[in-house]
């Protein structure tokens, strides 16, 4: 069994309710499936309390590498009943502000977009909605790859003398990602359901993180109203995966793994190599990543 108390103030997790000393991950095994709990707490009225999830939201836990962008594809945004035409993965500020303009509800100069060519992106509302509190922007990424999410939040809510500013970003799902749990209970209200670490994907990544990728646990509710998302992440210190202990009773591991390590290390800088001598070792950039003897 897994428990999780997930802190929404401290965006972490702690080791029990109610309090604010912080947790780890426990250790993990790819391959493994968990019976797990989540409770969600934040400080309410200076007293930190249990909060309830249980209308209008969805659970997702999973496992993947931080922030890292699809490769391919579009997405679209979707502002009030109106949709976006599709939006390349790598678009421009101005592209993403011509798009959401080109929309009834928003209309020409009412948005300014900064951000990089790929994002992340700043939607400030201006114009007609400067000072407004407007619609939450909902992001489409089903044609992205590979599967990301479109991550928008609001960065800072409008009214008198503010105008709202909107956040998105684009952002690869975990390699294994669960939404099918379920809220029970009411003191404290606890999401039950299954983490499975035995899907093929995980197993992969997991071995890149041997050279030197984070692995992290995500906690996203979203609310089913909205379409907002709230993310806590939660650095995975210790999962073992079985590859390289697999792989050293293969006789195609050498091959298999000069294939895995060209992907991640340039093989003509001399401080990243592979060295069969006393055991086996990879390093990269200068740092060993693994020694088996």
């Amino acid at each position: 069994m897994l428990s999780f108390i997930v802190d929404l103030d401290k965006r972490g997790l702690v080791q029990s309710i109610g309090s604010t000393t912080a947790a780890s991950v426990p250790p993990l095994t790819v391959g493994e499936i968990h019976d797990t709990t989540t409770v969600f707490q934040k400080k309410v009225n200076g007293v930190v309390t249990t909060q309830d999830y249980h209308t209008g939201y969805t659970l997702k836990i999973g496992i993947g590498l931080l922030a890292i962008p699809p490769t391919i594809g579009t997405f679209t945004l979707t502002f009030g009943a109106e949709t976006t035409d599709s939006i390349a993965y790598n678009a421009t500020a101005a592209v993403i502000s011509a798009r959401l303009q080109a929309l009834t509800a928003i209309g020409t100069g009412n948005v300014s977009v900064t951000g990089d060519a790929g994002g992340p992106w700043t939607v400030e509302f201006i114009g007609d909605l400067a000072e407004t509190d407007v619609d939450a922007l909902v992001g489409d990424g089903e044609n992205l790859y590979p599967d990301s999410y479109v991550i928008i939040g609001t960065g800072r809510a409008g009214g008198t003398g503010i105008n709202e500013i909107q956040e998105i970003n684009l952002e690869q799902e975990p390699a294994t990602g669960v939404d099918s749990f379920s809220i029970e209970s009411s003191t404290p209200w606890t999401w039950t359901g299954i983490l499975p670490l035995n899907v093929p994907k995980l197993k992969r990544i997991v071995s890149q993180v041997i050279l030197a990728r984070e692995l992290w646990l995500e906690f996203e509710l979203t609310n089913t109203n909205t379409g907002t998302r709230d993310k806590v992440l939660v650095k995975v210190n210790d999962i073992s995966d079985g590859v390289i202990e697999d792989a050293l009773l293969d006789t195609s591991f050498p091959a298999a793994l000069d294939a895995l390590y060209l992907r991640k290390a340039d093989p003509s800088d001399p401080t990243s190599k592979l060295e069969w001598s006393d055991g086996f070792k990879i390093t990269v950039a200068g740092e060993e990543k693994v020694h088996y003897t």
